[in-house]
């Protein structure tokens, strides 16, 4: 399997590419497979946007063009048990969506079970 990184690109892959690049992967076996989707474009992401720049001094700057995740935001995101309260909104937030679909069941998203998937938070029991 080719690693991670060589799948990049720096504005990304469109939705019907990173599906065929998944589909390609899941082929392998003991491979688990995420595909996420930004839907930064939709004229709603703009009030969140004004909320997360608006939320701490981290994050004044976070904008299209300077999205990372650098070391003073990561530390902001784990001030206060932050990630642990947002992957638990994100869960009861899920539990309002009958749609299997995740693009359906916008504003939430099942990025919540990849955060404990990846270890970052630990998955209530």
């Amino acid at each position: 399997m080719r690693s991670p990184k060589a799948r990049a690109q720096r504005r990304g892959l469109s939705a019907s590419r990173v599906v065929e690049e998944a589909d390609r992967a899941v082929a392998e076996p003991g491979i688990e497979v995420w595909a996420l989707f930004d839907h930064d474009g939709r004229p709603d992401n703009v009030v969140i946007m004004e909320r997360l720049r608006a939320a701490h001094p981290a994050f004044a700057h976070y904008r299209d063009g300077d999205k990372r995740i650098d070391a003073r935001r990561f530390e902001a995101l784990h001030e206060d048990d932050n990630i642990r309260g947002a992957v638990d909104r994100a869960r009861r937030l899920s539990t309002n969506f009958t749609h299997e679909t995740p693009s359906y069941r916008d504003p939430s998203t099942d990025v919540y079970l990849l955060i404990e998937r990846l270890g970052i938070v630990r998955q209530r029991r």
